[in-house]
């Protein structure tokens, strides 16, 4: 037990921050194996868009709070997006969209503007390479 008054506090609260930081992990943890499970279950269903919006959800306050990396709460929303269609191609079934809270990185856009025959205007850097 340290003796100095101050480092009797830094101890109180470690203590209170790592039970806060567990429960805050305990809570992603838990609604990411449910959205996981359900999906391996039946991905069809209509509990599932619920499931991942939540997952999503307790992502996004885990990385604000700084429990969580904004990284990793990236890796794991787009990991359990990529699991959910990956399972409906099974079934052929490609038509549920990512809940609004996750966001499409830009290089996807780009390659769906070219998909849809859109050409994108040149920066100023690529008309001097030119």
């Amino acid at each position: 037990m340290p003796i100095i008054k101050s480092a009797k506090k830094r101890v109180k609260v470690t203590k209170k921050r790592t039970a806060y930081n567990k429960a805050i992990k305990g809570k992603v943890k838990s609604a990411l194996n449910t959205a996981r499970k359900q999906i391996d279950k039946d991905p069809k269903s209509k509990k599932i868009e619920e499931l991942i919006k939540k997952a999503v959800i307790e992502l996004d306050k885990g990385s604000s709070k700084g429990v969580i990396h904004k990284n990793t709460a990236a890796r794991k929303k787009s990991r359990l997006m990529k699991k959910l269609h990956k399972s409906l191609q099974k079934g052929k079934v490609v038509n549920i969209k990512a809940p609004s809270s996750v966001k499409v990185p830009a290089s996807a856009k780009a390659t769906a503007d070219k998909s849809e025959g859109k050409q994108k205007k040149p920066t100023k850097t690529q008309k001097k390479k030119k």
